[in-house]
């Protein structure tokens, strides 16, 4: 154990996906946690790549592309290269990110944001486009195949053409034999929980015994929409940040100890 750091001592179970957890993990043990990393969800192909590549092929007939999340950007990266397609030249599509960790990763990717909506959810998006005029414009909404309709229906309300295109999948994988043991123990201070989807693998991997089976820790959760999740689950979460980064996740985990020495 790392003293005089301020999530010294403390267990955290970090659930998101193997190649995304690098970045909460490394921020949590800078500051003193023990990490247990136990992945709860991967990434899978859509079952068929048909209306996304007919999408990237049409990229510049699009007046708007919106962009939901950072895998999302790496999802229909890769797509485009694996198709050999450029980024269109000129003014079209404009490109709108939800949350900044987004709008990072598209201008890695050479597909930088006009403009960003900083509340890190599909309300966000709404919000920032305001009173503009959608009447016939063609949208792009690439995303996961279990996302919300809140969006796309909004924009179709506007009178937009929204296509929404499934860049992947999202598939539930089990607890670790560790973290299943120090759940049951009592071991594990924190778990984290960084999209709907961890909050239902979780429940469905503590089965019958639903939120009793969590040993006492308390549950950290990252944005409203994930809090909305977890209450909706029954699992009322203790610790939500508000922000839509790793960071943001690891600062609600430490204000919540610091109040509570």
């Amino acid at each position: 154990m790392t003293t005089g750091l301020p999530l010294a001592g403390r267990v955290v179970l970090v659930t998101r996906a193997r190649e995304q957890a690098a970045a909460l993990s490394g921020t949590l043990a800078r500051r003193g946690a023990r990490v247990i990393e136990s992945p709860l969800i991967a990434f899978a192909d859509p079952a068929d790549w048909a209306p996304l590549d007919a999408a990237l092929r049409a990229l510049p007939s699009y007046d708007l592309v919106l962009f939901t999340s950072a895998n999302t950007v790496e999802r229909f990266h890769a797509r485009r290269s694996h198709l050999s397609l450029p980024w269109p030249a000129g003014l079209r599509p404009r490109v709108i990110a939800i949350g900044e960790a987004t709008a990072a990763r598209l201008a890695e990717r050479g597909m930088p944001a006009g403009a960003v909506a900083a509340a890190p959810r599909a309300e966000g998006v709404l919000d920032l486009l305001g009173d503009e005029t959608l009447r016939g414009a063609r949208v792009l909404l690439p995303r996961a195949e279990e996302g919300r309709e809140i969006l796309p229906d909004g924009l179709r309300q506007r009178g937009a053409r929204v296509d929404v295109a499934i860049a992947y999948r999202t598939v539930g994988v089990p607890l670790s034999d560790e973290a299943r043991g120090l759940l049951a123990a009592g071991r594990i201070d924190v778990v984290t929980l960084t999209s709907p989807a961890t909050v239902r693998w979780l429940l469905a991997e503590l089965g019958a015994r639903g939120a009793a089976g969590m040993g006492g820790a308390r549950v950290a959760v990252l944005g409203p929409v994930t809090a909305d999740a977890a209450r909706e689950a029954g699992l009322a979460p203790d610790i939500v940040a508000d922000g839509g980064s790793m960071e943001a996740l690891a600062d609600a985990i430490e204000r919540d100890y610091a109040r509570r020495i």
